[in-house]
């Protein structure tokens, strides 16, 4: 127990630590635009130039135009709206069809996800088909796919390997 407590309290100063020299660099670091209430915005920080501080908002009439013209046929209804680093949306379009729509800040690494999972998809890998983008939407990226609903892709492991272990074997021998 107190070996713990050390290891607690010996992690607790380190972070301390990080966070004393990043908070004493962060007026260097900041530009013009807030990134959150009482902050600037952050310079180039690598990957992390890409995470949204909030998720973009899309409006029904956007999402609707967007299907339109990327998926021929416009949204008629929303099955959900989730996210954390992109807007999630799932709707059902007017032709029936059921989709996600994702629309996250712009990045050349989307385009490259886009086509791994496809042709993930192409090789049987269990993923959810790309159907359209990346492509604008509001200032924004958006993408989207086939709505997979209530499945249980893997099952429920208690927090056992080996479930996640055999989808990764499967992925491995059907990647590209």
């Amino acid at each position: 127990m107190a070996e713990q407590q050390a290891i607690s309290e010996s992690t607790q100063s380190t972070s301390d630590q990080v966070r004393s020299v990043w908070l004493a660099r962060w007026p260097s670091l900041c530009k013009t635009a807030p990134c959150w209430p009482g902050h600037l915005w952050c310079g180039r920080l690598g990957e992390n130039e890409q995470v949204a501080f909030g998720l973009p908002v899309v409006d029904a009439a956007s999402l609707a135009a967007w299907c339109e013209v990327h998926l021929g046929s416009p949204a008629a209804g929303e099955l959900f709206r989730d996210g954390h680093l992109a807007c999630v949306i799932g709707t059902r379009l007017a032709d029936g069809r059921e989709v996600v729509v994702k629309v996250r800040p712009a990045a050349p690494r989307t385009a490259a996800c886009t086509e791994v999972q496809c042709r993930l998809f192409e090789s049987g890998y269990p993923c959810p088909q790309p159907l359209a983008g990346p492509a604008s939407l509001d200032g924004y990226e958006a993408t989207a796919e086939s709505y997979v609903s209530g499945e249980v892709m893997l099952p429920d492991s208690g927090r056992a390997a080996q479930p996640f272990a055999a989808a990764l074997a499967q992925l491995v021998d059907l990647a590209p």
